[in-house]
């Protein structure tokens, strides 16, 4: 088993290396060797994959360990990535605004939409999310729904 600073220093240089089958093969065994207690270090190193992913079977890996994260721990890593990733890939940033494997209640999204507008009180990214929620024809999907129609 990897130390922590071990699986950073790893991951990292993955992430900031080439798109080939070798580091997909080295990037998706480094998933599933994630240090016990993964703190938010390791999830925001997760989370941060995103903005450079991988091919998308080799990233299904990093959806299913952070199903597995605690959820605040999840929206605090993610919203680090949040308006960077849906500039980046509006799409994929809306399948990750919903936890993995888990259904959100109503708290839940009423701090995701707080999250949304503390990121930017501008209104600007709430804008924009409402905008791919209908683009994506996702306003009639929970939890984007709850999310679009919020105030």
């Amino acid at each position: 088993m990897k130390t922590k600073p071990q699986w950073v220093t790893e991951m990292t240089d993955l992430l900031n290396g080439p798109r080939n089958r070798r580091s997909e093969e080295k990037f998706h065994k480094l998933v599933y060797e994630i240090p016990p207690n993964a703190d938010s270090e390791i999830v925001d190193t997760i989370m941060k994959s995103f903005l450079n992913p991988f091919e998308s079977s080799v990233m299904q890996a990093c959806i299913t360990v952070l199903g597995s994260v605690d959820v605040e721990k999840y929206y605090d890593s993610y919203f680090k990535i949040f308006p960077q990733i849906l500039h980046r890939d509006p799409n994929n940033a809306l399948c990750l605004l919903n936890y993995p494997g888990f259904e959100l209640k109503y708290l839940h999204i009423k701090k995701i939409v707080k999250m949304i507008k503390k990121t930017d009180p501008s209104g600007a990214l709430k804008a924009e999310v409402d905008y791919q929620i209908t683009y994506w024809n996702l306003r009639n999907d929970e939890p984007w729904s709850s999310i679009y129609h919020s105030a």
